[in-house]
């Protein structure tokens, strides 16, 4: 069968039970920036020195879960689940989850960006003072990604009676992470097509989230942002058209990703298409008609040539439209590769490697099958120092936190039946989703929309193993489950 389905038992055919169930091998790497002379960037206003320590290295798994078959099987609905098990042996010597690190503090800024007022800004920049809380934190390498740490600042305001109200509005969980929560999660529902009735339907995507065909108004700001459309990401058609991008919707983008072809390539003696992410996607005036400009977004830069009004600088992507509360996350290609080079002036310690920020897509041509992606992506901070005069030394700027590269390459098995010749109707059944391994690169932002929310996003067990440091993988013992 060529569609996502059952048979005549009522069990899933054999496409769906390898759609569900995915053989590729995923893995990601992140590596983290520290800031090396936090007194001279606080009481001097000094350029910041950035160090990078990585890779930390995690093999990834993924299954589909809560699979709901509707509209006499046309559609159904399904979450994505992805579980990491890190890796010493692949990661560096010094790369132990248990290092410390400083980094900027998502708190501060949040509470920055709410507080305004001649008054109360001065009580809460002498608060900050008097308790000797700067705009950094430090934590270990553990606490950043998948455990989660409890940040001094939100508690120290938590406990005053005069900064309560503040600590209200937050609503953020006691633990804070950039992947707090997110091992052994999901980002959300999606319905999709199942192609039964039309392949052409198939991985169409329908919802995310109970919201069909657009987001609603508490999402971007403008409507043509908001459109829900194009496929999932899951499954890909034969016959590729180089001609045509490739659409992509994410839901932990809250929006589609758009591939432009590049060439024709071939990977491990697999004939392929090469497709890399849309330059039109880093056309800040076409973004911003869109919607998807934020327009209370902070001057960086007073040049309209890097940073257009309402817009984060040339070569980023803002997530307050699609995190709530998320104010000035942004994320980019790695060492700020797509961007100006003013962003990289403001620091030292960061690299100017053009060749290692692209994210891209492997598709063999006749059967629409997936052979390799690798996706570039980084995590930043919008920093508004000029606010308060206990910080007002130091520029307004974009701080790097972390980036990530991940990678899916396609199973021995696949490439054997690629290479001998297999019909549409079997490759496409091994066919591995990357919907999950593109949303951290143009979302981008696994763990941030856990950053001023409560609760996990549809967690499957939150009590499970997954949340903890473990060591045990029965394929490895240098493995671990954070």
């Amino acid at each position: 069968m060529d569609y996502l389905g059952r048979d005549n038992k009522g069990k899933l055919n054999n496409m769906t039970e390898l759609w569900k169930n995915p053989t590729y091998n995923m893995s990601t790497q992140f590596f983290i920036f520290s800031l090396e002379n936090l007194e001279d960037v606080y009481n001097k206003g000094a350029k910041p020195i950035l160090r990078e320590i990585g890779p930390f290295h995690f093999h990834e798994k993924q299954f589909k879960n809560n699979i709901k078959f509707l509209i006499n099987d046309t559609r159904l609905e399904y979450e994505n689940i992805r579980t990491y098990f890190f890796n010493s042996s692949l990661s560096c010597k010094e790369c132990k989850l248990d290092k410390h690190v400083i980094i900027p503090s998502v708190v501060f800024q949040k509470i920055i960006s709410m507080v305004n007022g001649k008054i109360i800004e001065r009580v809460v920049d002498n608060f900050m003072s008097y308790n000797k809380l700067t705009p950094f934190i430090n934590v270990t390498i553990g606490e950043v990604l998948f455990e989660g740490y409890r940040d001094p600042i939100l508690k120290f305001i938590c406990s005053k009676p005069i900064l309560e109200e503040i600590c209200r509005v937050l609503n953020v969980d006691e633990k804070i992470g950039f992947f707090y929560n997110k091992n052994g999660t999901s980002d959300g529902v999606y319905t999709i097509g199942t192609g039964k009735e039309n392949r052409n339907l198939l991985s169409h995507i329908y919802g995310w989230n109970n919201m069909y065909g657009k987001l609603n108004e508490t999402y971007w700001f403008g409507s043509e942002a908001r459109i829900i459309g194009d496929t999932d990401g899951q499954l890909h058609p034969p016959k590729v058209d180089s001609s045509k991008p490739i659409k992509i919707f994410t839901g932990q983008a809250c929006r589609s990703i758009i591939f432009d072809f590049v060439k024709k390539n071939n990977f491990d003696g697999v004939n392929s298409y090469m497709f890399n992410t849309s330059k039109l996607m880093l056309d800040m005036a076409e973004e911003r008609r869109k919607g998807f400009c934020n327009p209370s977004t902070p001057r960086y830069f007073n040049s309209t040539d890097i940073q257009l009004d309402g817009c984060p600088p040339n070569g980023l992507m803002d997530l307050s439209g699609c995190v709530q509360n998320a104010s000035n996350i942004y994320i980019s290609a790695p060492y700020f590769g797509l961007s100006p080079q003013e962003l990289r002036d403001k620091f030292i310690g960061i690299k100017n490697d053009s060749n290692d920020y692209n994210t891209y897509i492997e598709l063999e041509p006749d059967t629409g099958v997936i052979i390799h992606a690798e996706s570039r992506s980084q995590i930043n901070l919008g920093m508004n120092n000029k606010k308060f005069p206990s910080t007002s030394k130091q520029d307004n700027l974009i701080f790097p936190i972390l980036y990530m590269k991940e990678s899916i390459v396609m199973d021995s098995n696949t490439r054997d039946q690629l290479i001998h010749g297999i019909s549409y109707y079997t490759s496409i059944s091994l066919f591995m989703g990357i919907l999950c391994l593109f949303t951290a690169c143009v979302l981008f932002a696994i763990g941030v929309w856990l950053y001023f929310r409560g609760k996990p996003t549809e967690e499957v067990d939150t009590n499970s193993d997954t949340h903890n440091l473990i060591e045990n993988e029965e394929t490895e013992h240098t493995d671990s489950i954070i």
